[in-house]
């Protein structure tokens, strides 16, 4: 499948453009032929161009910002009666000029040439996902799709605080030790070449610790190319090793069962997985094609292969909760909620649910990891740093033993 751009002339005779998915151009032609048009302009659009321009031209964090702030103007301006083609212009004129102004611009062409909002949608893989386009036209096709995107808003909205909380939570710990590796890196690479000046005309035994210190930076002043070649071809092989299928599932697996971090993995997993599927199921989406689409929504590939295999046992007539038991990752608190949904018929509801339990979990978890990390932190480099100044100091003070 490719992402083809093309121009045509419509039954009015005007100019329309836009874009398409199609296996091939001879596809893409018929599909337009079949819309009316008459395409006068037809090409394939790079793969690499598609990346720069998703992942180029708009920062992620702005390309959120826009598809919070397009969906919950969209949600308000369809529950307020007002039609979709004219709820996209009024959207296209408040937005700010940019990349993504364009697309709705571009699905507004789209719309106008015939083609359903979905589909015009999913011409822009970049900036709308799977899961997002699937509930769009689970709410098209149900006459709901007002409210659906109400929902869809909701979802991103809580997704997106949820990532703020995460930043916030982890930019003081991670400039705290930025500072500390670079206040070490100081003392090592400048302060102590001065000492070594003083001490080498010494004629005193030196004390073991200013000895150790000191052939730590010979070693680091001679051999420093060599620490960051090692350094490079490590990261290159994990790198390399990860890209790999066998490799990424290894270091997945590895993540899960840390102490710490496996926790908040899991529970960041959990809040995205339930919160994707009860949200579509929410919105008419079927319970297969949600577990599709739900496959991509986590990075790790453990969860991934997991709703692969759930998909495929609940297509042969198993309970969601008896396939998720059966995968062996998914936690038992997931397991039961989803089970009570089945029961009650409103599993779109508990997984939610779930996804709200795992979020406030992920957010605990993170706040101890913090306030234990900071102090641990900040005494461990205390510790080094006073071992260095007091080692370099001890031969200045004639004291030979600590």
């Amino acid at each position: 499948m490719g992402i083809f751009s093309y121009k045509a002339v419509n039954v009015d005779g005007q100019t329309v453009n836009g874009k398409l998915v199609a296996a091939g151009r001879e596809e893409a032609l018929q599909t337009l032929l079949g819309k009316g048009l008459h395409p006068f302009s037809v090409g394939e659009e790079s793969i690499k161009f598609n990346q720069m321009k998703a992942f180029g031209l708009l920062d992620r964090r702005q390309k959120e910002e826009n598809l919070i702030f397009f969906t919950r103007q969209l949600a308000n301006l369809l529950l307020a009666g007002v039609r979709l083609g004219e709820a996209l212009e009024i959207i296209s004129i408040l937005l700010k000029p940019g990349a993504f102004k364009k697309v709705v611009m571009e699905v507004n062409n789209s719309l106008r040439s015939g083609s359903h909002f979905s589909a015009s949608l999913a011409e822009h893989p970049g900036y709308f996902s799977s899961a997002y386009i699937g509930m769009v036209k689970a709410g098209e096709e149900g006459g709901f799709l007002g409210l659906t995107c109400q929902r869809l808003a909701r979802t991103l909205e809580s997704s997106a605080r949820f990532k703020a909380f995460l930043f916030s939570s982890l930019i003081y710990p991670f400039i705290l030790l930025v500072v500390a590796i670079f206040a070490v890196v100081v003392m090592l690479t400048y302060v102590l070449p001065k000492f070594m000046q003083i001490y080498s005309n010494y004629g005193k035994t030196l004390p073991w610790s200013t000895r150790f210190l000191l052939q730590l930076n010979r070693f680091l002043s001679d051999h420093w190319w060599l620490l960051i070649g090692v350094l490079a071809v490590l990261i290159i092989c994990l790198v390399v090793y990860r890209r790999t299928a066998y490799g990424r599932r290894q270091l997945d697996e590895f993540r899960l069962k840390l102490p710490v971090v496996g926790k908040l993995s899991i529970a960041l997993a959990m809040t995205e997985i339930c919160r994707s599927i009860g949200t579509m199921l929410e919105n008419g989406v079927s319970l297969i094609k949600a577990l599709n689409v739900s496959c991509h929504i986590s990075n790790n590939q453990v969860f991934q292969t997991a709703l692969v295999e759930a998909g495929v046992e609940v297509e042969r007539g198993k309970h969601l909760s008896e396939a998720l038991a059966k995968t062996g990752v998914f936690p038992a608190t997931v397991v039961a909620l989803t089970g009570i949904g089945e029961h009650t018929g409103k599993m779109g509801t508990m997984l939610q649910q779930a996804a709200d339990h795992y979020e406030q979990e992920g957010k605990e978890s993170l706040e101890k990891v913090v306030k234990t990390f900071e102090p641990v932190l900040i005494l461990t480099m205390g510790l080094i740093i006073g071992f260095i100044v007091i080692s370099m100091l001890l031969p200045v003070l004639g004291i030979s033993v600590i």
